[in-house]
């Protein structure tokens, strides 16, 4: 309810339907700001959550062991991406596989350009998300915002990010391709750790290091495409970077930009 006993409800307190198992669906009013710590915890029957753009912060393990919860109902996804989430197991796409947003399931996720942060877990383990679109106005990805999502195969940055945090896309297993934009000058640590599928990185030479286990278990990571006269420029720390410093490495000065006339010297 929005109200009790003539009070407004405001927050939904720790351990509030803890091991409630008939529970099958939850619609949180749109007066609530805060879920508190393991608040559904070990509800194993919900399905559902509808969420309104008033929650900023959801406690640690408040959806954790929600075996049977299948879609989060977002009421507004500029909302969404500013939750401060006490890790994954207090994020409901942890354990839902569908977003539904005024009644359409998204696959193809676009951030809003009223977005400037994607806050920690925002996405963490959000299993239909396909592709994922960045506009200019995001300047930081948090830690783990897009991490083991497992049918993530496409992810399209904007220039005007400077930030991809720690683990940001860990365990992203059907992405191919990284683009990273002239705006990001370091690729944090493990930031694409387990993305198997990834075989070609592009990156420029604005780009000054890349950070230990940023590319872990990145076996099939075989190309990079470097735009910049010296690849040499770009710091990467040997620690679990083997896919990046053994891959074919090629290089597009920008002189040669327009006309794509790079000889020998320039791809070594």
């Amino acid at each position: 309810p929005n109200t009790l006993g003539g009070y407004s409800v405001t927050k939904i307190g720790d351990e509030a339907f803890q091991s409630c198992r008939k529970i099958t669906g939850v619609t949180i009013p749109n007066t609530v700001t805060t879920i508190g710590e393991y608040a559904f915890y070990n509800c194993t029957a919900m399905i559902y959550v509808d969420v309104p753009d008033s929650i900023t912060s959801m406690g640690s393990n408040a959806f954790n062991v929600c075996s049977s919860l299948e879609i989060v109902y977002m009421q507004d996804l500029a909302a969404w991406c500013n939750i401060d989430f006490s890790g994954y197991p207090s994020n409901p796409l942890s354990s839902a596989e569908y977003i539904i947003i005024d009644n359409t399931l998204i696959f193809d996720l676009e951030i809003p350009n009223t977005v400037t942060t994607i806050k920690t877990c925002a996405f963490i383990k959000c299993a239909a998300i396909e592709s994922v679109t960045i506009p200019s106005s995001v300047t930081t990805i948090e830690s783990s915002a897009f991490a083991k999502c497992p049918e993530l195969r496409s992810v399209k940055f904007s220039e005007g990010i400077t930030s991809i945090g720690t683990y940001a896309f860990e365990d992203c297993t059907s992405l191919t391709s990284v683009t990273i934009p002239e705006s990001v000058n370091a690729i944090e640590s493990s930031t694409f750790r387990g993305c198997t599928s990834l075989s070609k990185l592009h990156i420029t030479d604005r780009l000054t290091s890349i950070g230990w286990y940023a590319f872990n278990n990145c076996n099939s990571l075989n190309s990079v495409y470097f735009l910049g006269d010296d690849k040499t420029s770009v710091s990467i720390n040997s620690a679990g970077n083997e896919s990046v410093i053994n891959a074919t490495w090629y290089c597009t000065c920008r002189n040669h930009l327009y006309d794509n006339d790079c000889d020998t010297i320039c791809n070594r």
